[in-house]
Parts: structure tokens; sequence; C-alpha cells
């Protein structure tokens, strides 16, 4: 706890003018506890479930926290975890691999076109006029994430704050 001693009027005044600036600037402060908070407490353990189950690279890297967007004046807040990472064909990569899919047939982009990757097991490239992949399966792991951290998320969030809050109040201002 810090303790903040003041010893004459004029230092009075200038702690009340400290106090109002810190607080225009707490909804900032809140957002950005909230945004550190939910990388410290969630998305680590989101990126960790998706390199656990394979998740390539670039889905990983488009895995983020998103707009965050306070509520009921700063009573609750509104966090997004964002997964985006489309395919060329248009197809929702990062969706899949949360939701899950069912067997599905894959054709070309252009009639009589072909269709080009690089096969997993032999690591060569293969061309074909159609493929069935099978489904994969539903993980949801950021919804589960969300779920198992809230309560680390809340204390990272709280410290978070706080240590802003005082920050402002005692250090370098706001």
């Amino acid at each position: 706890m810090t303790k903040i001693i003041i010893r004459n009027v004029a230092q009075l005044k200038a702690f009340t003018q400290k106090l109002r600036a810190v607080a225009a600037t707490i909804p900032t402060l809140q957002i950005q506890a909230l945004e550190r908070a939910a990388d410290d407490a969630v998305l680590t353990d989101i990126h960790r479930d998706m390199e656990t189950n394979q998740f390539s690279k670039k889905i990983i890297d488009r895995t983020f926290v998103g707009p965050i967007k306070l509520l009921n004046n700063g009573e609750r807040a509104r966090i997004h975890f964002i997964s985006e990472y489309v395919s060329d064909s248009g197809f929702d990569v990062s969706k899949a691999r949360e939701e899950g899919t069912r067997d599905h047939d894959v054709f070309p982009k252009k009639p009589g076109g072909w269709l080009s990757y690089i096969d997993q097991t032999t690591g060569k490239r293969v061309f074909r006029r159609h493929t069935h992949p099978s489904g994969i399966k539903r993980l949801l792991l950021i919804e589960t994430n969300i779920a198992k951290n809230k309560q680390s998320f809340r204390n990272s969030y709280e410290n978070q704050i706080i240590s802003s809050l005082n920050q402002a109040l005692t250090g370098g201002g706001v």
C-alpha cells in the first residue's frame, strides 16, 4: 500500500489536480489493464493449447486480444479474442479449428483447375483435381480457456489496474 503524505495546502492542490487527471484517464488505464490481463491470463494458454494441438503458426500468430469495450461506466467490459486465418479459397481455417468440421469435398476455384498442397507425411507438393479431407475435431480452445481462466484473469486485472493507478498517482504521473 502506498502512503501519500500531504504537508501543506499547495501539495493538497497539486494532488487534487493529479487526482482529476488520473480520473480522466481511468477508462484508458482500465482498457490497458484488461488487455494485459487477457494476454497474460488467457491468450498465453490459448496459444499453448493451439501448439499442443498442432495448429499452424499462421493460426496461432493470428489469434489475439481484439477490441475491448467498457460497459456501464467501466463496471463491466467486453473483451474479444480473435482468431482469424482464412485460406486463399476463402475457407475460415481458424473457425474450423475452433468449432470443428465435417468430412467435406474440396475442389479448385477455377473449373478444370488443380489443387496444390504440401503432403503432411511426405513433405512433397501434391496436385489433385479434388480431395476429400476428414473433418476436424471440435476443440473449443478459445471458449474453454476463457471459462477456465476467469479467476486468474480477474486477479491479473486487479493487480494490473491497482499497479497502474498507484503509478499514476505516486510515480510518473498521468
